[in-house]
């Protein structure tokens, strides 16, 4: 005796690939964004970069957390996606949208896209300490280079009672608090002529100069004293000398969220923003870009430049420390 099964075979394919998109828009100006820019770099089932993929739409804000539309939720207007933006805010954006493949539309997946502002005039009161490598493998010449920069960022900024306060951390093998907090711009100027004429050089002791930003952010007479800390690094390689710089990195952006276990300023957010300069980071199979990385809030968006291109990110540190 003979028996027949029929057997049903259902074959799943497989979701297609959602890569992170980052945009640029300028400050106090909606985002206009075409669906195809954000496929680009999206996968089919089959591994294939931006084909046979669909843009299916946006998801509600409602379903997501608090990190997501700041401004509100994004729309689609003849055929772009608008994010609005929020009026004299320098915060990222941040939504979600989904795509399908082509062939099988419940082989889906979404992912997300954040929105980021240029030319930002930055209002809202921040404590920034600048943390400058100036060791050894720092010229003199390229050490007036970075000095150079540092002025150019600081006459950006917004300084004030009410706005911005900086300061600056020095270290090569030791590290020294050349100024603490304030927002008396003739005195950081004359700070940042001092330190052009004093290059520490020897090694390079990250990681005891960033224990001394936090140490350094929270040393201010302002009040209220409750406001964002933003420790932004300049270096141009690995560090060689005391703590691993990279836990200590990771434990300040840790501090993003206000309420978070160890914060040592309650209810204030943290972000350290890291910049690599020059072509040591790629010394050693790119041991100190990837060391940069690691330490830098969104390791996708770590600012880099070579000496003779640092006026390049003088408007792009403004704006990412103004992210907060």
């Amino acid at each position: 005796m003979q028996a027949t099964a029929i057997v049903n075979v259902t074959v799943r394919v497989p979701n297609p690939t959602v890569t992170a998109d980052y945009i640029n828009t300028v400050f106090n100006t909606n985002a206009y964004i075409n669906p195809s820019t954000l496929l680009a770099n999206d996968l089919s089932p089959g591994g294939v970069v931006g084909q046979d993929i669909v843009f299916t739409g946006l998801v509600p804000c409602a379903q997501l957390d608090a990190t997501y539309c700041k401004s509100g939720q994004p729309t689609i207007v003849n055929g772009q996606i608008v994010m609005p933006f929020t009026q004299n805010s320098c915060k990222s954006n941040k939504f979600r949208y989904c795509i399908s493949y082509a062939f099988d539309p419940s082989a889906t997946m979404c992912g997300d896209v954040t929105v980021s502002y240029t030319n930002c005039q930055c209002i809202v009161p921040i404590d920034i300490v600048f943390v400058l490598d100036s060791s050894g493998s720092i010229t003199s010449s390229n050490w007036t280079l970075l000095m150079d920069m540092l002025q150019k960022i600081v006459d950006k900024l917004n300084l004030g009672a009410g706005a911005i306060q900086a300061a600056f951390v020095q270290y090569g093998s030791n590290v020294r608090t050349v100024q603490k907090l304030t927002s008396n711009r003739g005195t950081l100027n004359t700070q940042i002529s001092w330190l052009r004429k004093n290059h520490m050089s020897a090694s390079t002791a990250t990681g005891p100069g960033l224990n001394r930003a936090i140490t350094v952010a929270q040393d201010t007479t302002r009040s209220p004293s409750a406001f964002a800390k933003v420790v932004m690094l300049f270096t141009d390689g690995i560090s060689n000398s005391g703590e691993d710089p990279v836990p200590i990195a990771k434990k300040i952006n840790s501090w993003t969220n206000a309420t978070i276990a160890g914060n040592p300023t309650p209810g204030v957010p943290w972000k350290l923003v890291a910049a690599g300069i020059g072509n040591q980071l790629f010394y050693n199979n790119n041991a100190g870009w990837n060391q940069v990385k690691a330490m830098n809030y969104d390791a996708a968006k770590t600012l880099q430049a070579n000496f003779d291109t640092l006026d390049s990110l003088v408007t792009q540190v403004v704006d990412t420390t103004c992210d907060v």
